[in-house]
């Protein structure tokens, strides 16, 4: 899951769901979301698996990887989002609809 800060009130917000579907052989790595018509094709990427690769986006000179499984932006664009597993993503919800009963 993906969680972005909206600074307004301090919360997180759910982003889309992203997929990367990985081609060692090609050296791409396709980058498929709920908010995307189309995916996006990245080239020229440096695969070593499909836990761990890098990629820089031409269009925006922006490099994006995965490291042991987590995404990463090399910019500051993405500085205000962070990744984090299901069962905390599972558990935070949790723990919303509870405060908000009370």
């Amino acid at each position: 899951m993906i969680l972005d800060n909206t600074y307004c009130k301090g919360q997180w917000l759910d982003q889309p769901t992203i997929t990367f579907t990985v081609d060692k052989i090609g050296n791409t790595i396709k980058k498929n979301s709920q908010n995307l018509s189309e995916p996006v094709i990245y080239n020229n990427c440096s695969v070593i698996d499909r836990k761990n690769w890098s990629c820089m986006a031409t269009e925006t000179n922006e490099e994006i990887f995965l490291k042991d499984g987590k995404l990463n932006y090399g910019s500051s664009v993405h500085k205000d989002t962070r990744q984090i597993s299901r069962l905390k993503w599972v558990q935070n919800r949790l723990l919303k609809s509870i405060a908000s009963r009370e």
